[in-house]
């Protein structure tokens, strides 16, 4: 699954739900979720590396 793919997914899940908050409580919620996937995808990176044999 791609970045992208991966942030529809979420944001198909997410926005029904919390479709009662205010905007900028939504915003707040989905780039705190894109900065985890980011990280995730960066520890993935790392442990790609030839590090650790």
């Amino acid at each position: 699954m791609t970045r992208t793919n991966r942030e529809m997914v979420l944001n198909s899940l997410i926005m029904p739900k919390y479709f009662a908050f205010p905007r900028y409580e939504r915003a707040w919620l989905i780039l705190n979720i894109r900065c985890v996937l980011l990280q995730t995808d960066a520890v993935a990176a790392i442990y790609k590396l030839p590090l650790f044999g």
